[in-house]
């Protein structure tokens, strides 16, 4: 699965990108005019190796023509080890991606029409959640991934945490869903704005002789997937319509301060401090059990959660200063190289992947359909509420409207966001000498942005 890069790495792949955008790749590579190889390679997550090593088991009895090498790797480290092997001439046969990497990876996916139209029957892509298709194209109108998962932000929270704070929380009358139970009404909801998150985070912070033993909530400061969310939630982007940086106004600054406030609190605001600020321990995350909600966070750590048994929640996320819209819609797919040597042993990889007893088997795990059928399978309980709801977070036409957008398909989206966007709100939420003001932040943004799209991309 894919998962959301640390700091240093995104600013490695970056790098590695550029490196193979900026190949004469038809001039270096020659695409091989039939398979010469039984070998099929891919990266894979390896903490998910359970899961995928007993697909792989099966797709080798029912294809013993072919032979998976799977390349165990970190989370963190599959993009970044995806694009070395490219860059140096040793691309696996299969590119684990999506709808953002459309464009990045555009001069290196093969095109799948062709594949799709022959295979139609046997694929049943009209049993795929409804858009998911159109994003798997890249600007040409080609396909080039089928889709396994996707994430969509979503407020988190642990219930044992909130559970232990009822009376203080049900005392902020807070708002909530008509109709909840009495024994739920302190719980996160979809009536919520970010000013409740606020109130609700302060009450879920707490110290003990002066240090933190519990945080309200976690942050990933220098993560689109929780920057932009604020940004868009607040009446900005990170790009306008022509496709420019466009960071420097009044939108934008009021989502940096609530990345601030939310690690050093603003009585001004009304906001108390409700996360860790650089140098602050952030007890292991959501995940470590002492931190009270998540305000993005991801649907593949869906599984993690249930692992280490932690009881929790989720719902859609406040409403910001201006809109709810803006939660991350991201899309995981795999595609095959220009560069194998065994397209077709690729093809009924991926194909396998996508199938619907493979995306059982992730549901099973805890993962999110993309399969209707899939969704359709489950069994009445928590597990289908949760993907019932994203299901109905995603589509524009459903309960929640415009809630989920996509994120920007312009080839150089993830240079900018973690090159200058994340470096530059780095040195905002900084507590030292190289802090930056929030005003000079979002100015540099913008400059720094367009200057890199127009050296580099026009």
């Amino acid at each position: 699965m894919l998962f959301k890069e640390n700091n240093a790495m995104k600013k490695l792949i970056v790098l590695l990108l550029l490196c193979v955008l900026m190949l004469p790749f038809a001039a270096c590579v020659k695409t091989p005019d039939s398979d010469t190889s039984n070998q099929i390679t891919v990266l894979f997550d390896n903490k998910d190796t359970r899961l995928y090593q007993k697909i792989i088991e099966r797709f080798e009895t029912d294809f013993p023509q072919y032979k998976v090498n799977p390349i165990w790797t970190g989370g963190d480290d599959i993009q970044t080890t995806q694009v070395t092997k490219i860059g140096n001439g040793t691309a696996p046969d299969i590119i684990v991606g999506g709808d953002m990497y459309t464009e990045i990876y555009r001069r290196n996916l093969v095109d799948l029409t062709e594949y799709i139209e022959r295979d139609k029957e046997q694929l049943n892509l009209d049993d795929i959640v409804g858009g998911v298709m159109d994003h798997m194209k890249n600007s040409d109108g080609q396909t080039v991934f089928l889709p396994r998962s996707f994430n969509c932000s979503f407020l988190y929270y642990n219930r044992d945490l909130f559970d232990a704070k009822r009376a203080e929380l049900l005392a902020l009358n807070l708002p909530c869903e008509e109709g909840t139970p009495e024994n739920e009404r302190h719980y996160p909801n979809s009536q919520w704005t970010i000013a409740d998150f606020f109130k609700a985070g302060g009450v879920l912070t707490l110290y003990e002789n002066g240090n933190c033993i519990q945080w309200g909530s976690e942050t990933l400061t220098t993560w689109w997937g929780e920057w932009l969310i604020h940004v868009r939630q607040s009446g900005g982007d990170l790009f306008d319509a022509d496709g420019n940086v466009s960071f420097d106004n009044d939108n934008c600054k009021k989502a940096m301060q609530i990345m601030r406030d939310k690690s050093y609190g603003n009585p001004t605001n009304g906001r108390p401090k409700i996360t860790y600020a650089p140098g602050e321990t952030d007890f292991s995350g959501f995940q470590g059990g002492k931190v009270a909600m998540v305000y993005g966070g991801h649907t593949n750590n869906w599984i993690r959660y249930d692992e280490v048994g932690l009881n929790w929640g989720m719902t859609v996320l406040p409403t910001g200063l201006e809109t709810r819209n803006g939660a991350e819609y991201a899309i995981e797919g795999y595609g095959i190289s220009k560069t194998s040597k065994n397209k077709q042993g690729a093809w009924e990889f991926i194909k396998y992947l996508n199938n619907k007893n493979a995306i059982d088997e992730l549901v099973e795990q805890g993962g999110l359909p993309i399969r209707v059928s899939s969704l359709n399978a489950m069994q009445s309980g928590e597990r289908k509420n949760r993907c019932t709801l994203a299901l109905e977070a995603i589509n524009p036409n459903g309960k929640y409207g415009n809630y989920a957008c996509t994120l920007p398909r312009y080839e150089y989206f993830v240079e900018i966001a973690n090159t200058v966007a994340s470096a530059e709100i780095g040195l905002m939420m900084s507590n030292d000498g190289s802090r930056i003001s929030i005003d000079q932040c979002v100015k540099n943004i913008q400059t720094k942005g367009n200057n890199l799209i127009e050296i580099n991309y026009r």
